[in-house]
């Protein structure tokens, strides 16, 4: 109550620097299982993570994030195009908010380096890398919603 008060973070809102090796080591063995169980798992992680309330939502996007920067770029490649199919199995309005919540999160929730990073792995992340503000510009608004219309583009 008094972190709210002060508008400070508390304890359970701060994001956690380093990956979840569990979380890695679930999405190593996930890239083995081929192409249509790596879409079929990340909707239904979409979908999950679309339920959850904003703030919770921030922290395991940030967490997802994080862990596909410790796995390396043959296994993350596969694995952000199952997720780019999956996006587009949804409708407009959800896509836009996990765009938006993985924005919100390679912004606030990863370093610097880790948001270049991730920039270059995910494309409808690669404004991130050219942020340092932490407040969004119209232009990165109009490359969220570029970015969102063209998951649903064959």
């Amino acid at each position: 109550m008094t972190s709210q008060l002060l508008d400070r973070p508390s304890e359970l809102d701060t994001y956690t620097l380093t990956p979840d090796e569990s979380l890695v080591e679930r999405y190593k063995r996930l890239t083995q299982a081929g192409i249509d169980k790596m879409r079929d798992e990340a909707l239904r992680t979409a979908r999950y993570e679309l339920d959850l309330p904003l703030d919770e939502r921030r922290r395991k996007v940030a967490r997802r994030l994080r862990s596909w920067l410790a796995l390396r770029a043959e296994e993350a490649r596969p694995l952000v195009s199952a997720v780019k199919d999956a996006y587009r199995e949804l409708e407009l309005s959800e896509r836009l908010e996990l765009i938006d919540t993985e924005h919100d999160a390679a912004l606030k929730g990863l370093t610097f380096p880790e948001a270049q990073r991730i920039a270059q792995i995910v494309p409808w992340l690669a404004d991130c890398a050219l942020q340092t503000s932490t407040r969004p510009s119209a232009a990165s608004t109009l490359s969220l919603v570029a970015a969102a219309m063209s998951l649903g583009v064959a």
